[in-house]
């Protein structure tokens, strides 16, 4: 997790461009946030569900896994300020309302 200028802890993610798959945005998104480079063999999609801003539809949100037993270390950037690895009880405060609710159904 990270924390955009936002103010709200989050996940790395971002738009799907017109010439990439999903799992090709979701590895960019990450690079782009982290500088962490992941092996897109190793993202599995775990589900899509209807992505919404204040109740404005905005697509599809796409939520990946991925697997491995590296403890990576992001580079932070401008966009933000502090990042994490924190387990399903003791989720950092504040964080996204929607995510809280992601994060613990799996």
């Amino acid at each position: 997790m990270n924390v955009p200028l936002g103010g709200f802890w989050s996940v790395p993610g971002g738009q799907v461009k017109l010439d990439e798959t999903e799992p090709e945005a979701a590895i960019r998104e990450f690079f782009e946030e982290t500088q962490i480079t992941l092996n897109i063999f190793k993202l599995e999609l775990v589900d899509t569900f209807p992505a919404k801003d204040k109740g404005k539809a905005l697509g599809t949100f796409y939520l990946y896994q991925y697997s491995g037993s590296e403890r990576f270390e992001p580079t932070l950037d401008e966009e933000h300020t502090d990042w994490g690895y924190f387990t399903n009880d003791k989720l950092p405060i504040p964080i996204q309302s929607s995510l809280v609710q992601v994060i613990k159904s799996y």
